[in-house]
């Protein structure tokens, strides 16, 4: 009976893998348009190497062909980068530019826990992905904006 209860290893290696993914996919655009302009440091580089590393192990490990999973990934990408242009423009017009306080540890902590576990779950079927890690970024954006306007010190001038 206890053996129901724990996990099999391959499942906690697949996840694992996949909030990995999950997370390398939410620096990939920022890192790679970082990179294009030519203002990122040997750091940053390295972080996106590694970020690249992460998704081709990803890729590498799942049943379905390399190329299709490649795609959705690319796919996924581009409508990532849209969500969080949108994402980004919400946060700022809610006023969600207060001191680095108490409220700033919240709507990071709660954003990355959104996006991670939920990053993870879409990525168990690539065609999820696509559609799902963008609606993420955005609820992750929103659950900034809200707590920005719930703790105390979370809101402030974004445009000086």
């Amino acid at each position: 009976m206890s053996s129901l209860l724990r996990p099999q290893r391959k499942t906690l290696v697949d996840w694992s893998v996949a909030a990995l993914a999950a997370a390398a996919l939410f620096y990939l655009p920022t890192l790679t348009a970082a990179v294009l302009a030519g203002g990122i440091g040997a750091i940053w580089l390295l972080i996106l190497a590694a970020c690249a590393l992460v998704l081709v192990v990803y890729v590498r490990r799942r049943p379905e062909p390399s190329s299709r999973v490649a795609l959705l990934l690319v796919a996924t990408t581009a409508l990532m980068l849209c969500a969080f242009v949108v994402g980004l423009f919400a946060t700022l017009f809610a006023g969600a530019c207060g001191d680095r306080g108490a409220a700033h540890v919240v709507e990071w902590l709660g954003a990355g826990a959104i996006y991670l576990v939920g990053g993870a779950g879409a990525l168990q079927r690539p065609q999820r992905a696509v559609w799902v890690l963008p609606l993420l970024v955005l609820g992750a954006a929103g659950w900034i904006a809200a707590v920005a306007r719930v703790v105390p010190g979370g809101t402030g001038v974004c445009f000086n």
